[in-house]
């Protein structure tokens, strides 16, 4: 089970009730919403990536794709005392 990280986008068509049908079999599968676009045209989630095709299959859903989030490179500071 690894579990992965994806940019989920709904169609126009899909209104309030297809986006919570599709928030709800997420949280059935076990996912998490990480993020959800105000207007509800899409979100990050993290899922279990063997459900990636039964999530591209669902009504509404029109791109499922991988994302990657990173922390920015943190740069060391170097002070006159470590010198």
């Amino acid at each position: 089970m690894a579990i992965e990280t994806m940019l989920v986008q709904m169609n126009k068509r899909a209104g309030s009730s297809g986006i919570d049908r599709i928030k709800k079999q997420i949280k059935e599968w076990k996912g998490e919403i990480l993020i959800e676009i105000p207007n509800g045209c899409a979100m990050i989630i993290s899922l279990d990536s063997r459900l990636r095709e039964a999530l591209e299959g669902l009504p509404f859903v029109t791109l499922v794709g991988g994302v990657q989030i990173q922390p920015p490179e943190v740069k060391r500071i170097r002070s006159a005392r470590s010198k």
